[in-house]
């Protein structure tokens, strides 16, 4: 191989390709929590991509049914922790829908995952898209989650979120977090998009 390349097993079988070149995902980078953490950073991330994808299976250690999960973007080795996010929020539990809309923000809201007071061994799965991301100006983002947190009606919650980070810079560090740490088991993939 040579630079920028990485060795793939596909249906043909192995073979080098080039970062951004096939029409599959490239996983970029997995975390697999085998001891609780308040943040999971993802730096260093490539500009060769369309889109990023991040997918989550996590729950966390604060003590309600279900708790916030938080994002937050980076350029040049820092976090924003800024009020520069907007976000809207549309979701479900039981039988009842809301709605949450975030404007200059911090901590934008973008999904709702298991907490420890929820059943044990109940994870969210969430889907984060970023297109764009390299784009100087303001980023956007989408998610899909299902938060599973117990089997009692009202303990479960699915939704759609979306949101903008306002800079104009583009995107190389991706931060989630909750108001607690994320649970022993959590998994957290970033996979770049053609």
């Amino acid at each position: 191989g040579t630079t920028n390349q990485y060795w793939r097993y596909t249906a043909s079988g192995p073979n080098w390709e080039t970062i951004g070149a096939s029409a599959t995902l490239d996983r970029l980078a997995k975390t697999t929590l085998a001891a609780t953490a308040a943040t999971v950073d993802f730096t260093s991330v490539s500009a060769a991509y369309s889109a990023l994808m991040i997918t989550a299976y996590v729950r966390t250690s604060t003590a309600v049914v279900n708790d916030n999960l938080i994002l937050r973007l980076g350029t040049a080795a820092t976090i924003d922790a800024g009020v520069n996010y907007n976000s809207q929020t549309d979701y479900g539990s039981a039988a009842t829908a809301s709605s949450l809309e975030q404007l200059s923000v911090s901590s934008p809201t973008i999904a709702l995952v298991p907490g420890s007071s929820g059943v044990a061994n109940h994870y969210a799965s969430v889907t984060i898209i970023l297109p764009n991301y390299t784009a100087t100006t303001f980023k956007t983002w989408t998610s899909e989650w299902m938060s599973a947190a117990g089997s009692g009606s009202g303990n479960n919650a699915a939704g759609n979120h979306g949101g903008t980070w306002k800079a104009t810079t583009a995107v190389d560090m991706i931060r989630l977090m909750s108001a607690g740490n994320f649970s022993v088991g959590s998994v957290f993939v970033l996979y770049g998009i053609p």
